[in-house]
């Protein structure tokens, strides 16, 4: 339970008019904002089961705790022209990175199947022309598999197949988007991946089950307060300590100045909402929902609950 000291604490950081700001993004930048609060409780949850948990957890997620602690809470900015997030990534299509493509090159020279010329690293030697043109995930799969067979420690049959598994299920591409139209690039994907998953054997992740994530999905999210619950519940588990409901209810409301939800609407749907907010399957369902409604991607949340407004009255 929280101390009267933490919570003492926690009112002077924690603001819900703050949070005001979450009405002037848009849908997109709102997926985002889940985005990274999913990564934050999966840092934390890291640096807690490490072996120096108390360092680990003080440096976990420091630029994002001290804008939030700040009064900050927006933790993704609209990319500009000069941005790295100009190239923008999602959980299911990534631009790769540098570091991406530096570690490619350290796993090929690994292997020892392609020998690259002292004097200029650049410069590779081959006999066999076709290793030139054979997928970089089958140099890496073989890397992987030459660590395999020489680690110290034995690995288990399941053990080597998720680890296998795991590298080819990665095939970096090359799209050229000067030479073809959306259309074939979209069809060419259709056509590809059903090879791949044949060729690989890796099956496409089931369907999520759909709990109907729409406009009135999005409005919930900020009506109910998710974010700054969220913000509340990684404060808690940060310094080790537990947020009752009616606490919640306390820090998301002031009492007679504005519509309140009672700790029993935060038990029932609220915190558990909170909860869904950091899974996997709540991300898929925004990002899909948003593929599909791309006239809403750019859409402000203070305009999408005026339309909804207009509509109830």
């Amino acid at each position: 339970m929280v101390t009267a000291a933490q919570k003492a604490e926690l009112t002077e950081w924690f603001k819900p008019e703050n949070y005001e700001v979450l009405k002037g993004i848009t849908i997109h930048q709102l997926c985002q904002e889940f985005r990274h609060r999913r990564a934050m409780f999966d840092e934390l949850e890291e640096a807690l089961e490490s072996d120096e948990a108390d360092w680990c957890v003080s440096q976990a997620n420091l630029s994002e705790r001290d804008l939030i602690i700040a009064g900050n809470p927006l933790l993704s900015q609209p990319a500009d022209i000069n941005s790295v997030n100009t190239y923008e990534n999602d959980q299911h299509v990534r631009v790769m990175s540098a570091g991406q493509f530096y570690q490619f090159d350290r796993q090929i020279r690994d292997t020892k199947l392609l020998e690259y010329k002292d004097t200029d690293p650049t410069d590779i030697k081959h006999n066999n022309l076709g290793a030139l043109n054979q997928p970089v995930v089958n140099y890496v799969k073989k890397q992987m598999q030459d660590r395999i067979d020489k680690a110290e420690v034995t690995v288990s049959e399941e053990q080597k197949k998720r680890m296998m598994t795991r590298v080819a299920s990665r095939i970096p591409l090359v799209v050229d988007l000067s030479v073809s139209t959306d259309e074939q690039i979209i069809e060419s994907m259709r056509y590809l991946l059903n090879r791949w998953r044949k060729h690989t054997g890796i099956k496409a992740r089931a369907k999520v089950q759909n709990y109907g994530f729409g406009e009135v999905m999005v409005l919930k999210l900020i009506d109910f307060r998710i974010i700054p619950i969220l913000d509340l519940l990684y404060h808690a588990k940060h310094y080790g300590y537990k947020l009752s409901d009616k606490d919640l209810e306390q820090l998301l409301y002031r009492w007679g100045r504005e519509e309140m939800r009672d700790q029993v609407l935060i038990k029932e749907t609220d915190r558990p909402l909170a909860k869904k907010a950091l899974t996997r399957d709540f991300d898929d369902l925004f990002t899909m929902f948003l593929y599909k409604n791309r006239h809403l991607m750019d859409m402000k949340i203070s305009s999408l609950i005026e339309k909804h407004q207009k509509k109830t009255n």
